[in-house]
């Protein structure tokens, strides 16, 4: 059996790429794949790249040169429920593509799986569906009617993508979102200062806060929710290497 660990940014996998010792690396467009060994057992740890197209890309690579058997989908996602806190995870039964209105489920035994090892573990979770939209979305306004519509719990930009393409090629995934915004945190409108790998674009961020300067407040603050969110995801995807069987 061979795992695939995947991301949108490296933010999101940072402690694993600490981990991992690299036998290869292969990077087309947005996405970087790293295939190599963490705690003992063979992973292809990557990278889509932000947005639907780019996880198209890297899905097609995968599904078209590599075997692999389990696909676990990780990251941040923005929560729409008002019970989910920074650093809670999302375990996804549903994956819902706003834009096609055509939701993927994922098998229930692996949902299962997945919720056993979070319980075993003392981390904070929940299970609900995962709206997947084609923007940031950064008000509650916003969140609150996605949630409504979709009856979703969290949203994010790539997992129905991933979601349709594993189903298509009939392998087996999970999808683990870690919460970075709540429903009631205003995002700053970061996006047009990053890159579609997710870093930074120094001219246009310092852009940005000369025209909206109070968003430098915000930073601290969005720091400390990707710290937490990734210490979750960190915590859990160690928990679930300690039970995977490849």
């Amino acid at each position: 059996m061979s795992l695939a660990i995947i991301a949108a940014l490296d933010d999101e996998i940072r402690p694993l790429l600490n981990e991992i010792n690299i036998d290869i690396t292969i990077q087309q467009n947005s996405f970087c794949i790293r295939k190599g060994m963490i705690k003992g057992h063979l992973v292809f740890l990557g990278r889509s790249g932000i947005g639907a197209k780019a996880m198209q890309s890297l899905c097609d690579y995968m599904c078209t040169h590599e075997s692999i058997t389990y696909m676990l989908h990780i990251g941040y996602c923005g929560a729409s429920d008002p019970r989910l806190e920074t650093g809670d995870l999302v375990v996804a039964n549903q994956l819902i593509c706003t834009s096609t209105q055509k939701s993927y489920a994922p098998l229930q035994s692996n949902v299962g799986q997945v919720q056993q090892i979070l319980q075993e573990n003392k981390l904070r979770y929940k299970v609900g569906g995962i709206a997947t939209v084609d923007a940031a979305i950064s008000s509650p306004h916003e969140k609150a009617y996605i949630a409504s519509s979709y009856d979703a719990i969290a949203i994010d930009m790539e997992s129905a993508m991933l979601a349709m393409h594993m189903q298509s090629a009939n392998i087996e995934y999970t999808v683990v979102r870690a919460v970075f915004d709540t429903l009631d945190m205003q995002l700053p409108d970061f996006e047009s200062a990053l890159d579609n790998t997710g870093k930074i674009k120094p001219f246009y961020m310092a852009g940005h806060l000369i025209k909206t300067p109070k968003d430098l407040l915000k930073i601290p603050k969005l720091a400390t929710a990707a710290n937490q969110a990734k210490q979750s995801l960190y915590q859990f995807v160690h928990a679930y290497l300690n039970q995977w069987g490849g």
